[in-house]
Formats: structure tokens, sequence, C-alpha cells
């Protein structure tokens, strides 16, 4: 699906690239519900990067230690290893206050261009469904916004009923 960004990408004037694609990945996971996701995330990138900018996508793993440390969450109960996808967009950075708040039911993104957006609290119910985590950070060297998620790698960090279709 990477394909329809690129396209809107280019007609933006921005370059768009995925670094480390991993064709067999296998993650347990609703695929529609994980499209909604990245289509929200590639989606506030495009919108929010500035003319000529650039959106990088990033896929790999990570481990329960760096999940800890990156969304300021306990190390007991975690899963032993997480897939990861980060999607970084240059330019503005957000406040410390808002890389947290971006994911509320009403926030507004970036004080330039502020707009009332559900499609980044709708990402984090959809992550917290897959028993993820989701968060922003800036870039080090303040180039941008980095929005990465982890999702357990592995089957059993779900209860066999999560895996059930309600036919009500």
């Amino acid at each position: 699906d990477m394909e329809y960004f690129q396209a809107n990408a280019q007609l933006l004037g921005v370059t768009m690239e995925h670094e480390n694609p991993q064709e067999d990945l296998r993650i347990p996971l609703d695929i529609e519900k994980f499209e909604s996701i990245f289509h929200n995330l590639l989606y506030c990138a495009l919108k929010f990067v500035f003319r000529g900018g650039y959106v990088c996508v990033r896929t790999g793993s990570m481990s329960a230690d760096d999940v800890s440390r990156y969304a300021r969450v306990s190390r007991d109960g975690l899963e032993d290893s997480y897939f990861m996808l980060n999607v970084f967009h240059a330019g503005e950075t957000l406040t410390e206050d808002s890389l947290e708040a971006i994911f509320g039911k009403e926030y507004y993104y970036l004080d330039a261009r502020a707009f009332a957006d559900v499609g980044l609290y709708y990402v984090r119910t959809l992550v917290d469904t897959h028993k993820g985590f989701i968060w922003a950070s800036n870039a080090p060297d303040g180039s941008g916004v980095n929005f990465t998620l982890a999702l357990p790698a592995d089957e059993h960090a779900y209860a066999p009923e999560d895996f059930t279709i309600d036919a009500a």
C-alpha cells in the first residue's frame, strides 16, 4: 500500500522512503486494523511534512527492554520481542507535553496548522487492541517527529478469545 502514499508524496514534492522492508514478516494481527494504523500514520506524516520534505517508514524488531524504555512502561509483563513500525516526518517538532497528548481524542497538532483530529486517537485504540504500544518522539537532531509502534511478535501474547470472531 506504500505505492498510493508514494504517489501522493510525489505530487506534494515529498521524498518518501521505506527502510528495512521485511517481505516475510509474520506477526499475529488483524490486517484490516493494521492497515488503518498504517494509513493514519502515513496520512498524518504527509499532511504535516513541508513541501520538499521527507518521510521515512522503517520496520524491524524491538526488544522488550527497548519498548520499556521508549514507551515508558514497566518491563514487567512485556513480551520478549515486538514488531516495530516507525514513521518519521521532517518538519516541526512537538513540545514535550504534546508528545503524549497528540494521541488524545481531540488534539490540535502543530500550532501553525491546528486542527481537531481523531486519527491518532483511533490509532492508539487499535494499537491497544493489539496489546501494543505507540509513542511520538522528536528526532534527536530536531529535524522532525517519529511515530513508533511496537506490536507483540508472538501469538502467545494474546488470549484464545482474541482470535475469535463474534458473529453477533
